[in-house]
């Protein structure tokens, strides 16, 4: 089922969220050149679906993008990956 799908009008670049309700997961899709705000504020949505969902697994697919990918290992561990569960 999806749960969100953000498609930047300027170059159709996006970021979807899907639920797997058999296997009680998330799947994070990414396609094209996403930006940092674009990757922050995917990263935002996807949190907040775990913790309304109560889901324990995200996949993040990056397999379809294009051009670099943003400097997000600091950030996932300090910022995205500390934010307080519901």
């Amino acid at each position: 089922m999806q749960i969100s799908k953000h498609t930047d009008l300027r170059d159709g670049s996006s970021c979807e969220l899907d639920f797997d309700e058999a296997d009680n997961w998330l799947r994070a899709i990414w396609l094209g050149y996403i930006d940092p705000n674009e990757a922050y504020n995917g990263a935002a949505r996807f949190l907040s679906a775990l913790q309304e969902l109560r889901c324990p697994y995200l996949l993040n697919d990056n397999s379809r993008l294009s051009g670099p990918w943003f400097d997000s290992v600091e950030w996932l561990s300090s910022v995205w990956g500390r934010r307080p569960c519901a």
